[in-house]
């Protein structure tokens, strides 16, 4: 991503992983002033939420940096002359996430599992609507392995094929993506108390106001912890 001339995008629920550039960073180049809004988005080399880069832009909250466990990875094939670069050519990958609870197979079109969960799976903005995420699948009709709470990061987020986790990979109200919901987590909230817009990151019941409703729902995740905490 090549941020140029003072420009300052909003990045959400995205995932960037795996590039390669000449100069400015693999991930994000900021050039002349410029300075992007990143939130909920896991970026290679940026340490996450708590460790973030300055390089990269303004850190929003709820980044990670963590392996977003792809299915496949696109790459650059060498075409059997790894010192000339002129003949490589792309082969695509596939970008769905691994996950334990539930996987869109692409190729067999069914939904799979594997021996992985990716920490991208759940882990978008609690205040973004999950679109057409599925809340179940026919396999599992009664979510017996696996549960959707939150939108997913990356290119499957918010779409019928995003990858489902399972039970306890995840929590609605965990704001700033550490695996606990805890005063940090209720810092950000009292910070947009009581405000109203779309995909509030407090709004964890997405009616476009953070207020009471919410507050209850994160007092029932209060110091429960995810799996990989």
């Amino acid at each position: 991503m090549c941020n140029d001339y003072d420009s300052s995008p909003t990045v959400t629920n995205c995932i960037l992983w795996g590039n390669t550039a000449a100069s400015g960073g693999n991930e994000i180049y900021n050039y002349d002033s410029s300075t992007p809004v990143i939130s909920y988005c896991d970026i290679a080399g940026s340490g996450g939420s708590t460790t973030w880069d300055p390089n990269l832009g303004t850190d929003g909250g709820g980044n990670i940096d963590a392996d977003p466990c792809f299915v496949n990875p696109g790459y650059w094939d060498p075409n059997g002359t790894p010192a000339d670069t002129n003949d490589d050519f792309w082969v695509d990958g596939d970008y769905h996430l691994k996950s334990q609870g539930w996987r869109w197979d692409s190729e067999r079109e069914l939904w799979t599992w594997d021996d992985v969960t990716s920490r991208c799976i759940d882990a978008g903005n609690p205040g973004s609507t999950l679109t057409d995420e599925p809340l179940t699948i026919p396999d599992d009709p009664d979510n017996q392995w696996g549960h959707n709470l939150r939108i997913n990061m990356g290119a499957y987020g918010g779409t019928s094929e995003a990858s489902m986790p399972p039970y306890d990979w995840a929590l609605l109200c965990d704001i700033n993506n550490d695996g606990t919901v805890d005063l940090t987590d209720l810092a950000w909230f009292a910070f947009l108390w009581p405000q109203s817009g779309d995909e509030l990151f407090a709004d964890f019941n997405r009616d476009t106001i953070a207020d009471t409703k919410d507050l209850e729902l994160l007092t029932n995740d209060w110091l429960n912890t995810t799996t990989w905490h």
